[in-house]
């Protein structure tokens, strides 16, 4: 039976019996991360600048043979029969489907990205989670929600909200009976300082979508990163297919971000191990709030091997879907990656291109020094910083990363300049699946818990033998 996987009590269920959701993201997609594919800047101004630098011509050669060999059916079927996942999460931004200069006039042709990969979920037994990962205005100002110059427009002006919700009706009209679409994860890590805003756009997208589906579960995601369940009004789960999604960085929490090569370890005294891991969870998931399914839509602990399995160890227990951060892209921590002879690697590797980033990084250093030299004292001796100073520094840091990456853009760019359009189109297929490397350790892992493979213990010694543990990216 062919039907829609849908919520009872805190479980997931497919045709009446529970379902773990275990899978990975397909970032860098539709929506590319400048740390992901390797240039500076947020998607859209990827896409400006080689319109501007290189041509139309340039821009379609390169960016429609992208979008067509990034994701195929050799990567789903590695994914299903290889690693044994049976979920996608599938970022986008709003921006494949809505112009800004023509809101509400919806573009219906890159839909056939959804589709492609609907259409293998049925093939290999699967299913989808579509994820706004950047909505209208921005709703952080970080650049994976394509915010320009460190701003987040989406909580001041009510007009954003109800093109999300547009967008979202817009969607939900189209897939309403689509079972191999596991469900709607609404924004992907908000940070608003107006929970009012937050819950009003949870509401009235929502809504929005059950004005033309009323089966599909629908995931909404907490405050400051998807890190505090509380900040969702319990208002929202008066639907009983919607469920929470948080994002899970281990390894920016302290002191994991200072143990990540010797965990599990003593560290000040303390014992840091699976325990611990499980503590991290605390505010972001709590069923005496809300006892309803849990997913985590990101996580990824490729640094260390031994983290990773304690961490998917306690999703296991606590009943927790989880999709990892993420499947592919030029740095060492998915599941594949580009070789280091394809064409891409070796641009973005190549000496202008990484003195460019020297220079970025000794520029920021800078910037932020001089920033702090001009916050103020703390009024009580020995504090740290009042929070004004750190909401200052913390805006600056955002603002100074965009300013150098707008300066870095065009730079970069205009080394491309003496390619050949078919150059350009060998660059872009440097992401298809035959020019890739696995990454054994992260995949093994994942097999342990998708397909019951061997203990992480052996996976470990033979990566280390092999010289192929996960680097620090």
């Amino acid at each position: 039976m062919n039907t829609l996987l849908t919520i009872k009590g805190n479980k997931i269920v497919k045709d009446g019996n529970p379902i773990r959701l275990r899978g990975v993201n397909l970032g860098n997609w539709m929506l590319l991360e400048h740390f992901m594919i390797g240039l500076p800047w947020t998607e859209h101004k990827m896409r400006e600048g080689f319109k501007e630098i290189l041509g139309e011509e340039a821009h379609g050669r390169f960016f429609n043979t992208y979008m067509d060999c990034f994701i195929t059916e050799a990567d789903i079927r590695f994914l299903a029969e290889d690693i044994g996942i049976n979920c996608f999460r599938l970022p986008f931004t709003y921006r494949h489907f809505e112009d800004d200069w023509k809101p509400g006039e919806f573009k219906t042709d890159s839909f056939k990205y959804f589709d492609r990969v609907i259409e293998w979920c049925r093939k290999y037994d699967m299913y989808v989670l579509l994820d706004l990962h950047a909505a209208a205005g921005a709703q952080a100002r970080d650049w994976n929600a394509e915010s320009n110059c460190g701003e987040a427009l989406l909580w001041e002006h009510p007009h954003f909200i109800q093109r999300s919700a547009d967008l979202w009706r817009f969607i939900a009209s189209r897939y309403a009976d689509e079972p191999r679409v596991l469900g709607y994860a609404l924004l992907c890590e908000p940070v608003s300082r107006s929970l009012d805003a937050l819950h009003r756009f949870n509401m009235d997208c929502i809504k929005a979508i059950r004005e033309e589906d009323t089966q599909h579960i629908i995931m909404v995601q907490s405050n400051e990163w998807g890190k505090k369940i509380k900040t969702v009004q319990l208002e929202v789960f008066e639907d009983p297919l919607v469920m929470p999604i948080l994002n899970h960085y281990v390894h920016k929490m302290q002191p994991f971000d200072k143990i990540l090569s010797s965990y599990p370890c003593m560290h000040e005294g303390r014992h840091y191990g699976r325990d611990q891991i499980r503590d991290t969870l605390a505010l972001a998931y709590d069923r005496s709030y809300i006892d309803r399914p849990y997913f985590c839509g990101e996580f990824n602990l490729h640094w260390n091997l031994n983290m990773m399995d304690d961490l998917l160890s306690v999703f296991e227990e606590e009943d927790i879907h989880w999709t990892m951060w993420s499947y592919k892209f030029v740095l060492p921590g998915g599941n594949v990656r580009p070789r280091d002879a394809t064409p891409w690697q070796q641009f973005i590797q190549s000496e202008p291109v990484k003195k460019m980033h020297e220079a970025f990084e000794k520029g920021m250093d800078g910037m932020l020094e001089g920033m702090k030299q001009q916050i103020r004292p703390a009024k009580v001796a020995g504090a740290a910083s009042c929070p004004e100073d750190a909401e200052d520094l913390g805006l600056f840091k955002y603002q100074c990363k965009h300013h150098w990456h707008a300066l870095m853009l065009p730079r970069v760019l205009k080394l491309l300049k003496e390619q050949h359009m078919g150059d350009l189109e060998a660059m872009a297929r440097s992401f298809a699946f035959e020019n890739c490397e696995t990454n054994d350790g992260v995949n093994a892992v994942l097999r342990k818990y998708c397909r019951g493979d061997k203990p992480i213990d052996s996976v470990i010694m033979e990566v280390e033998m092999n010289e192929q543990s996960p680097q620090h990216v």
